[in-house]
């Protein structure tokens, strides 16, 4: 998709006009005759929340970690540094886990999302994935990182990491921070069982725009029902180039991640709730809840896709 915008007098550009070029999709970039410069932002793929663990009667039995958000990366290029092309590499959401279907078996390992790449010049990393809920508390995935190996001079923002599935309290809620220096947010953790104590799944994680607004909560999933934690919100932070330019305004941004399952009953007749997916783009999935023996851990939610926009100037 591509959307034209007159520059205002205080942009950094050239001759009039700037080009915003979003991608939700791989392709090859052209450079144009006459650019002068371009500001490229990339989002990876949020990891994959883990799956819930199924466990005997009067264990801890825990859900699966909520999958971490990508990382955002930033870099500002001269016509002069851009080759003729370059190809576009859109990072894929990793995959839920698998809840547990035998009897006192750990759930599966969700799994890390790909990076989002602009040639070798730019590389948005992936959130992790969450792990499978385990005996006692179960980590989350963390938060996308940099890549160090490529020089930026305009720092990114990492991915929050996912909450924990755990079965002594209820699934820990996606982390998110406040205001300008929000890090896409992880997945909720999904709810456990101690003993005879049945916990809901972790709320999913807010997303927050540059000028602070903040999205409304993903709701976990309710305990002893199974009940599926809510899916994450797309598009919800658009302005993800306002700090450079508020009047580029993009129509793809950071979601909000999804919420973890609530566990199954103490009976094992019903099933832990699903992980919600993750919200495009870049948040992390929800963990699958756990369950009791004779009933199936909830399977973790999908990770949010990544994306990459190129403001041109000319």
């Amino acid at each position: 998709m591509t959307i034209l915008r007159p520059v205002m007098g205080n942009i950094i550009g050239g001759g009039g006009i700037f080009i915003l070029r979003e991608f939700s999709s791989s392709t090859t970039w052209i450079k144009q005759p006459g650019l002068v410069a371009a500001y490229i932002v990339g989002i990876g793929g949020g990891g994959g929340g883990g799956g819930g663990r199924r466990g005997a009667a009067a264990s801890q039995t825990s859900g699966g970690g909520g999958g971490g958000g990508a990382y955002i990366a930033y870099r500002y290029l001269l016509a002069s540094e851009l080759p003729a092309s370059v190809v576009i590499t859109i990072g894929a959401g990793g995959t839920g886990g698998l809840g547990a279907t035998v009897n006192d078996t750990d759930g599966g390992n969700g799994s890390p999302g790909t990076a989002t790449t602009f040639g070798s010049l730019l590389s948005a990393r992936f959130g992790a994935g969450g792990l499978g809920g385990l005996i006692g508390a179960t980590v989350g995935g963390i938060g996308g990182l940099a890549d160090l190996s490529i020089p930026s001079v305009l720092p990114g923002i990492n991915g929050n990491s996912g909450g924990a599935g755990t079965s002594t309290a209820n699934g820990v809620g996606g982390a998110s921070t406040s205001m300008q220096t929000a890090g896409i947010s992880g997945g909720g953790g999904g709810g456990g069982i101690d003993n005879v104590t049945l916990r809901t799944g972790g709320a999913g994680g807010r997303a927050f725009s540059i000028t602070g607004v903040q999205s409304a909560v993903v709701a976990g999933g309710a305990s002893g029902t199974g009940g599926a934690g809510g899916a994450g919100l797309n598009n919800v932070a658009l302005q993800i180039l306002g700090q450079f330019n508020t009047t580029a305004l993009n129509t793809i941004g950071v979601g909000t991640s999804g919420g973890g399952g609530g566990c199954g009953d103490i009976l094992g007749t019903i099933a832990g709730g699903l992980g919600g997916a993750g919200g495009n783009y870049g948040a992390g999935g929800g963990g699958g809840g756990g369950s009791r023996n004779g009933a199936n851990g909830g399977n973790g939610g999908a990770g949010g896709n990544g994306c990459l926009l190129i403001l041109e100037f000319y």
